[in-house]
């Protein structure tokens, strides 16, 4: 009552605000077609453990108190999470920008800069104003009247110096007959000639050597110790050669020393404005290297001046950044300003590149500026949700979690290309993020098992409860969740008779009268289905349990073309089966298929052979193959039955054969023991079966019988193949005793049962089962070496097996004479 006053004050105030009905119904229908409802942390039932634990690991700051929820697919696994942390966000460091610039020293390390929330952008902006700034001063400051007099006076007095150098040392070598050629350009060595009497113009060395040795020159005192001392004169010019070369080197440093001093001088109040609204040690230090930077590369922005100025066709004020510049830029790899904080991710497909970052195209572009942030840095102070199978199947994402959980950093490395050979690695950001992986129980044995640092990293299990107890409590829990979600996401609101329905059908779900399947989001889909059928019916604004009942059988007929083709085999008696009448070593035994969203039962005949021989019991679906480990193990106890009953003052001398007739895929389980053990005492004892029953049900090597599973189906799956017939009082299925709470059969069904045309009868003990099937009474003896009661079928299988072990002694005896 509370949520109906509430749901009709809700839709008051909907009609209040949009008085036109068909506003209201696109409103609604728009939250139909959207994204699942939100569930509130108190209206999920039966989970009060995983809560306390999932609230637990939340609260806890320590290392490795990462989390993993483990439970089936469909158990509401992300539904918990998403409602506990709506409610509950672990106290992490609070969310911050991180910024990577160059390192201009190391650029294969980009710097990191942590700055806090929402100044990232600031900073980004306000360096691009400084670098834009810089990109036209700088080339101004360089070109101005009063720089570019200072450059060349600086670079004429180099020149100076450096002609001096090779100037007076060609006098003093012209004192001796040299002659010292003009000086080149960069001032390599200048040419060395002999000044010979009587000759026009200087003359090399090498003519003056070949004209004296013909006779053409007179080889006088002053001429021979000119070309003896010659490649020492040469050796001294070549020295001054180098001075002076080194005297222009000084003054290029000295210029450059110079621009790189007017550049720094530019871009230094910028910088300083830069330290003074960011006032951190690390930006501080970067900025200092930014200046080194600058000082560095001032051709490069006397580069890009020419360009500018060559470029005519452009606007400044249209020009982008030259991608040249982008080394001075910085990079926005987290910026926190957007999300809320804490920040929660859910990372669909947790890939190391999704979890880490990456390394986008280069486009030109400095590596620190191509990074780009995963979900890990990005929810820095927060927590990031990930499917747990997909993060283990990757195993570069995994090993990376693990490093980074155990080492408290995060680390974004990346290949730097053949051409280069290094690898990209920017300094590590603090691990600061809450992990919780989703997955199955299954799933957290194995890497629990096989890995050794999962523990360490996953120290918090929150498992989910599959099923809770039928309390009055938890029926209101449920009915109450199921209400308020159907109104939150706009669906009609069901009334008491289709909130008793999804109830029930949530028993069923669970296979079990006493519990109640907590699959939420199973029941949801039901009820959005029923919602759009309750629209086309009479009472447009409820829905009511047809709608339910009409939205399970349409799921169903959506899946269930095996189903109606299993039942069609059995009505055109392609598959053998009786379902009256009687036969000796022949018994029905249900069968469950699974497929996929569907399961079903149909009966399949089992069928016993029993004759003289020593190979015990066979498993005929074994020796083909198509036998199961657990199956096997049931035809192996049922050895152990006849052993244990007939073999205490005889040998065994059998061999039966038990097959499933017309079964051609792997049969799986144990279930069909006791109809396969019934099929082989029926053939021993020569007691005809009766075909009106159907059999599930374990054996144990006492003959009690055990639970199975899946009982509901195979109930009705022989109620299905009885009715194409046509019922005539006598059918039924026989299942342990243990299975009767599990009964939560379709409507048609209880009401054969309730008219005794169908009857589910429960048995303890495998003679009990004999006694039903065969009507003959089992028969017990006191003990091991006393008779079966005359009359009974243990007596008969006892005397057949007596008769198989004197036939066995008989040829195996050799004949006399």
């Amino acid at each position: 009552q509370q949520e109906e006053r509430a749901a009709s004050a809700e839709q008051k105030a909907l009609e209040a605000a949009h008085p036109d009905p068909r506003e209201r119904e696109r409103l609604r229908e728009h939250a139909r077609l959207g994204a699942r409802p939100h569930v509130a942390l108190e209206e999920i039932v039966g989970q009060e453990r995983a809560i306390e634990a999932l609230v637990a690991g939340l609260s806890t700051e320590a290392p490795g108190f990462h989390i993993f929820v483990a439970g089936p697919a469909g158990s509401g696994r992300e539904t918990l999470v998403r409602a506990a942390l709506a409610k509950h966000l672990p106290p992490l460091p609070r969310a911050r920008d991180r910024v990577y610039v160059a390192n201009f020293r190391r650029p294969d390390r980009p710097r990191l800069l942590t700055l806090p929330r929402g100044k990232g952008r600031r900073f980004v902006r306000d360096l691009d104003d400084v670098v834009a700034a810089l990109w036209r001063s700088i080339p101004a400051a360089l070109t101005n009247d009063a720089h570019v007099a200072r450059v060349e006076r600086l670079k004429a007095r180099t020149e100076k110096e450096a002609a001096a150098v090779v100037e007076d040392l060609a006098a003093e070598l012209r004192a001796e007959g040299y002659i010292v050629g003009p000086i080149p350009e960069g001032y390599s060595t200048p040419r060395l000639r002999l000044q010979v009497p009587g000759e026009p113009k200087p003359l090399p060395v090498q003519t003056v050597r070949r004209r004296i040795e013909e006779g053409e020159l007179k080889g006088t005192r002053r001429l021979r110790r000119a070309l003896r001392r010659y490649d020492e004169a040469l050796a001294r010019l070549e020295d001054a050669a180098g001075k002076a070369r080194a005297i222009v080197r000084q003054g290029t440093l000295a210029v450059r020393r110079l621009q790189a001093q007017e550049a720094r001088a530019v871009a230094r109040g910028f910088t300083d404005d830069i330290a003074h609204a960011y006032p951190t040690e690390p930006v501080r230090r970067w900025l200092d290297t930014f200046l080194e930077a600058i000082g560095r590369r001032v051709e490069l922005f006397l580069e890009l001046s020419q360009r500018e100025e060559e470029d005519e066709e452009s606007a400044p004020q249209q020009r982008r950044f030259p991608k040249e510049l982008a080394l001075f830029r910085a990079n926005l790899f987290v910026d926190a300003f957007d999300r809320k904080v804490p920040p929660v991710l859910f990372e669909a497909n947790p890939s190391y590149r999704n979890m880490f970052g990456s390394l986008d195209g280069s486009d030109g572009l400095p590596d620190h500026m191509r990074l780009r942030a995963g979900s890990l840095p990005q929810a820095g102070g927060g927590v990031v949700v990930v499917d747990a199978a997909a993060l283990f199947n990757d195993a570069t994402a995994w090993n990376a979690l693990k490093r980074s959980v155990l080492s408290g950093w995060l680390e974004v490395q990346h290949s730097g290309g053949a051409s280069r050979g290094t690898s990209l690695r920017p300094e590590p950001i603090r691990m600061a993020a809450k992990v919780i992986a989703i997955g199955s129980e299954e799933l957290y044995q194995q890497m629990f098992a096989e890995d050794p640092d999962f523990a360490q990293v996953f120290k918090v299990l929150v498992q989910l409860e599959g099923s809770v107890a039928r309390t009055k409590r938890n029926l209101h829990l449920l009915a109450r969740a199921l209400l308020r979600v159907a109104r939150r996401s706009g669906l009609r609101s069901p009334d008491a008779s289709a909130l008793a329905r999804l109830l029930e059908h949530s028993a069923r779900l669970a296979c079990r009268n006493d519990r109640l399947q907590l699959a939420f989001s199973e029941l949801l889909d039901v009820l959005q289905e029923a919602d759009r059928l309750a629209a086309a019916g009479p009472r447009k604004g409820t829905i009511r349990a047809v709608d339910v009942d009409d939205a399970l059988a349409r799921r169903r007929r959506r899946h269930d073309l095996s189903e109606r083709e299993a039942q069609q085999a059995l009505d055109d008696r392609s598959v053998l089966l009786e379902v009256e009448g009687e036969r000796v070593g022949v018994a029905n035994a249900l069968v469950v298929y699974d497929e996929g969203p569907l399961s079903y039962s149909r009966p399949t005949r089992v069928s016993a052979v029993v004759g003289v021989g020593s190979q015990g019991v066979v498993d005929v679906e074994q020796v083909v193959g198509l036998s199961g480990d657990a199956h096997h193990k049931g035809v192996t106890i049922l050895a152990g039955i006849l052993r244990e009953r007939f073999a205490q003052d005889k040998p065994l001398c059998l061999t039966a054969t038990v097959c499933f007739e017309q079964s051609y895929e792997t049969v799986e389980g144990d279930s069909a023991s006791l109809a396969e053990t019934l099929a082989v005492f029926s053939a021993l004892g020569d007691a005809p079966l009766s075909q009106a029953w159907g059999i599930t049900g374990s054996l144990n090597q006492k003959g009690e019988v055990q639970v199975v599973g899946d009982v509901n189906a195979k109930i009705e799956g022989f109620f299905d193949a009885c009715l194409a017939g046509g019922l005539n009082g006598h059918q039924g299925v026989i299942i342990p005793e243990g299975n009767l709470r599990d009964l939560m059969l379709r409507p048609d069904v209880v009401r054969a049962v309730a008219q005794r045309r169908f009857h589910v009868v429960s048995v303890r003990t495998l003679d009990e089962a004999l006694e039903l099937l065969c009507g003959l009474p089992a028969g017990t003896r006191p003990s091991p070496f006393e008779p079966y009661p005359e009359g009974s079928l243990n007596a008969r299988v006892d005397r057949r097996l007596a008769s198989f072990a004197e036939a066995a002694r008989r040829f195996a005896t050799p004949a006399a004479g």
